[in-house]
C-alpha cells in the first residue's frame, strides 16, 4: 500500500561487484523533477549520458542508507547525523565509490516505476 503521508521510501539494492545488498533511503521526486528527468532520459540516445542523469537525478534524492549497509576501511559508516559513527560525507563517498547504486536508485524511481493502463477485458 502507498502511504502518501510517508517522507522517506527504501530500496534495497544487490550489488552484484561487492555481492551484498545495500538499502538505500530516499524521497520522492517532486513532480517537476520526475517529469524533467523523465524527459530527459526518454531524449537522450547516449547510454553514458543516460547514466549520468539517473546519477545527478538520484544523488539528489538519496537521503542515507540503512545502518550497516556501507563501511569505510571496514569501520561502518552511517549517513544518520545522530550515530557516533556518522560520516558526513558520505554522500561524496557513494557518488565517487559507488555510482551504480545511485544508478540503481535513479532507474527504479524514474524508469521501473512509471504507471501503465492495464485493459480490462471487456467481452462478455
Amino acid at each position: 500500500m502507498l502511504d502518501l503521508s510517508s517522507k522517506e521510501f527504501s530500496l534495497t539494492v544487490y550489488d552484484s561487484l561487492s555481492g551484498l545488498e545495500h538499502t538505500l533511503l530516499y524521497r520522492q521526486p517532486t513532480t517537476a523533477e520526475y517529469i524533467e528527468t523523465c524527459n530527459q532520459i526518454s531524449r537522450e540516445e547516449n547510454k553514458e549520458e543516460s547514466a549520468n542523469i539517473l546519477i545527478e537525478a538520484a544523488d539528489k534524492l538519496i537521503t542515507g542508507f540503512e545502518k550497516g549497509s556501507i563501511s569505510v576501511d571496514g569501520i561502518e559508516i552511517s549517513s544518520n547525523p545522530d550515530d557516533d559513527n556518522y560520516y558526513e560525507t558520505w554522500k561524496k563517498l557513494i557518488k565517487e565509490n559507488a555510482e551504480r547504486l545511485l544508478i540503481e536508485l535513479g532507474t527504479h524511481v524514474f524508469i521501473r516505476t512509471r504507471s501503465y493502463v492495464k485493459k480490462k477485458n471487456t467481452t462478455k
